[in-house]
């Protein structure tokens, strides 16, 4: 996966971001797993959770601030 590249040694890839920014994913290759708050640079941000459907150890956390649209 593309995002696998982009991730840290956890294999998490955090995208920030505000009501302007916009995430497209492919809605066979991610499914929503929940919801979680995380406090970054002392600024608290709550993230929609998605684990990549083939590897389970990959897991995106989009804010919940951007739209996001499934392909």
């Amino acid at each position: 996966s593309d995002v696998l590249h982009l991730t840290d040694g956890r294999n998490d890839l955090v995208i920030l971001g505000d009501q302007t920014d916009k995430v497209l994913l492919p809605e066979d290759q991610w499914t929503k797993t929940g919801v979680q708050t995380q406090t970054i640079e002392n600024v608290s941000h709550t993230f929609d959770l998605y684990e990549h459907t083939q590897d389970s150890t990959v897991q995106l956390k989009v804010e919940q601030t951007i739209e996001l649209t499934h392909s």
